[in-house]
């Protein structure tokens, strides 16, 4: 009886012999990367105000927390880059639309904002900093032309086993031919509550579906920043270049058994994107969709001298009523 138990645990003690050997500490013998300042700044056009994120990049096995923000007085950003007292604001940073300087305030952290007036198409938005340590760090962007939204047609359909209320919208762009072009869609739903006498008012993102149409992608994984843009929701011109597209898509307008008792706009918000943001939302989405055993993802910069995205988007909004139930 022990021969025989010890055959059947033997399996067991192969598996853990296995696992214990597999150990090893791999001394790295690479160059360490220096480290470069990154500039992040995502202009939306219909924005009053327009928010840019600075911070450094680290290496690997440096601990994040020696870098923590501008106005840290243990940060490494005092004592190995210099930062001035006075922190952001006295960088030699010059932010510029159509080479007009423009002036900038700090709103906490690493945040600088500034309020550049209204942007139109073939507007040229520049940063650019001249530090000691950093070196020259410089990135420029145009504004695209706007979108073209021919129509929109809606049809409501009922989902039995989601009990739920779908629209699906019909969305028909011109594409501007001899070009590249890059787009963005979101959808909000406006909804007013009616609590009494009292209408409250409340705006929110829609999940809308996408795996009908095939010029947008239906990855699981969205991206980190879905919550404040559905990153996977942009798409190229590639399959209707300089023609007419309809895109379709469906969305909820509510679940469960009171369907719809509340009044409800829906906003179509199409995007025009700059190359580059379109190539740094891909890149984030790539890397939001990958696991342990794929290709690192490089994350895409245009930032010359450092790192990070200066990206711009100019929306077409269009907004229809819904309406209420019977």
């Amino acid at each position: 009886m022990k021969k025989i138990a010890f055959l059947y645990s033997l399996p067991v003690l192969c598996c853990f012999l296995f696992l214990t050997a597999c150990e090893n500490i791999i001394e790295f013998k690479g160059k360490d990367k220096e480290n470069k300042l990154v500039v992040n700044h995502i202009v939306d056009t219909k924005q009053e105000e327009q928010i840019i994120d600075f911070s450094a990049s680290y290496f690997l096995f440096e601990d994040m927390e020696d870098w923590n923000g501008w106005d840290d007085p243990s940060s490494k950003w005092k004592d190995e880059w210099g930062l001035p007292p006075g922190g952001l604001q006295e960088l030699p940073l010059e932010i510029t639309v159509n080479g007009e300087p423009q002036e900038y305030y700090s709103i906490g952290g690493n945040y600088l904002a500034y309020r550049p007036g209204e942007l139109k198409a073939g507007d040229k938005i520049a940063v650019e900093i001249d530090h000691e340590l950093s070196g020259r760090v410089y990135v420029e962007e145009t504004v695209p032309e706007l979108p073209v939204i021919l129509s929109v047609d809606t049809m409501r359909f009922f989902d039995s086993e989601m009990y739920s209320l779908f629209m699906r919208s019909l969305i028909t762009i011109k594409d501007r031919p001899n070009e590249r072009n890059y787009y963005r869609l979101l959808i909000r739903r406006k909804v007013l509550f009616d609590e009494g006498t009292k209408w409250e008012y409340l705006s929110e993102m829609t999940d809308y579906y996408i795996n009908q149409d095939p010029a947008l992608s239906n990855l699981v994984d969205q991206g980190m920043e879905d919550y404040e843009g559905n990153i996977c929701r942009i798409f190229s011109d590639d399959l209707f270049d300089g023609g007419e597209y309809t895109l379709n898509v469906y969305f909820p307008l509510s679940y469960g058994s009171n369907v719809l008792k509340e009044k409800v706009d829906v906003e179509i918000e199409l995007y025009a994107i700059t190359e580059s943001l379109y190539f740094y939302m891909r890149s984030i989405e790539q890397k939001w969709n990958s696991d342990t055993f794929s290709h690192p993802v490089r994350i895409y910069s245009n930032v010359k001298g450092g790192y990070g995205i200066l990206g711009i988007q100019h929306p077409l909004i269009y907004r229809f009523p819904v309406g209420r139930s019977s």
